[in-house]
């Protein structure tokens, strides 16, 4: 459909996409949104220093004892019921 009323027939709806398109995308100005006037609040260094600490193996493992063992596995093909089989082998690595 197009603002002069619907198009029939194959070469004339590719005619007119690629018209749309071909107009859309040609055009050499155009405004991109800004942030300028967006204020962001920041992290304190004493957070952003919180957050990038390393986990604890503590926390590693208290993570892997409470996942279900059945769901799919990572990107190493590993599952957690895997995991947690071999959890004592696995830990230090």
């Amino acid at each position: 459909y197009t603002p002069s009323g619907w198009v029939e027939g194959p070469g004339n709806v590719r005619d007119v996409a690629v018209s749309f398109f071909r107009n859309h995308f040609s055009a050499e100005e155009w405004e991109r949104p800004t942030l300028d006037e967006v204020d962001f609040p920041m992290l304190s260094v004493e957070h952003n220093d919180q957050l990038t600490v390393p986990f604890s193996i503590e926390e590693i493992e208290e993570v892997v004892k409470s996942s279900d063992g059945s769901k799919c596995p990572g990107p190493d093909g590993f599952n957690f019921a895997f995991i947690k089989e071999f959890w004592e082998l696995m830990k230090n690595e």
